[in-house]
């Protein structure tokens, strides 16, 4: 599920980071305010799924264009709420 319906510019992803790794979890978005005002939203869910996602560092990410889903907008509905289970791995 894309967040917005673009690919090819500059977006912002709501992402985590642990030891060296990273994941893209929300996103894209088109405006960094947008991926800013998810990061605490994606923060409280992301434990429901794995239990190491409290030791993750979360924030976001600019990256060159919107090619790749988020690892969790399948969980994120369009009325804000979370739904379905997944596991998320930094």
């Amino acid at each position: 599920m894309k967040l917005n319906n673009w690919t090819d510019k500059e977006c912002y992803y709501v992402d985590c980071a642990d030891a060296g790794k990273f994941a893209l979890l929300l996103g894209p978005f088109r405006e960094h305010e947008a991926a800013q005002n998810m990061v605490d939203s994606v923060m409280n869910y992301a434990p429901k799924l794995d239990a190491k996602a409290h030791f993750y560092a979360y924030g976001t990410v600019k990256m060159a264009n919107g090619h790749r889903d988020g690892l969790l907008n399948g969980h994120y509905r369009k009325d804000g709420l979370w739904t379905g289970e997944a596991l998320v791995a930094c």
